[in-house]
């Protein structure tokens, strides 16, 4: 698993190595994962997610 963002112009950023800093980039996310083969996207969860019913994030 990577950690990564995406810009709001479309750009994908990946960590492939934190600890020396080494990022993939790319115009898209589609071209990001496809350098990666087999690779996907998790997004995280929408942190109103966990809730209850009347409490707020």
């Amino acid at each position: 698993m990577l950690d990564g963002w995406e810009l709001a112009d479309g750009w994908a950023f990946a960590i492939d190595d934190p600890e020396y800093g080494l990022t993939s980039a790319a115009p898209t996310t589609t071209d990001l994962v496809r350098g990666y083969g087999g690779g996907h996207i998790e997004w995280p969860e929408d942190p109103t997610h966990h809730l209850q019913e009347g409490e707020h994030a």
